[in-house]
């Protein structure tokens, strides 16, 4: 994957992106600390940096997006689910539902899981992050210019 600090994508996928991360860093009940820096960290990436998450965003699930909107925001909700270092039931439920409402099937859903591990992984699984926005660029990098080996 190749590093950039800033992730561009269109403003309105943006706040579904941080919106979507929302609503997956509450599907356990909690909020712990690597999830909030997480989310605050793909806010800085997409260039949203004191972000205030909407109420509501009704056209989140609209099926007409390009596949690589779909797929972005799958995976940026798999990367919030990895920023607690936990997957419980109700996470694990929300990820499958998920799936289901952004049309993700069983191939695209292990290989976008793939590209978000990945990506999460360049922070550091001692919490000592090296930079998270950056982590959360290289995702949006590999799912909108994929690289021969990612599309693999």
């Amino acid at each position: 994957m190749t590093r950039f600090s800033f992730a561009p994508v269109a403003p309105d996928l943006a706040i579904d992106l941080l919106y979507l991360m929302g609503i997956t860093m509450r599907a356990d009940g909690k909020i712990e600390a690597g999830e909030r820096k997480a989310l605050d960290a793909a806010a800085r990436a997409l260039g949203l940096g004191s972000f205030t998450m909407p109420t509501d965003r009704p056209n989140l699930f609209r099926l007409d997006r390009p596949n690589e909107d779909r797929w972005l925001l799958f995976a940026a909700a798999v990367w919030m689910i990895l920023a607690d270092g936990q997957v419980d039931t109700k996470e694990r439920a929300l990820f499958s539902d998920l799936a289901v409402r952004l049309q993700i099937d069983e191939l695209q859903s292990h290989r976008l899981t793939k590209l978000a591990r990945e990506s999460f992984g360049v922070t550091g699984a001692d919490g000592h992050a090296r930079d998270w926005s950056v982590a959360f660029s290289m995702l949006v990098q590999a799912i909108q210019s994929p690289s021969d080996a990612e599309l693999g």
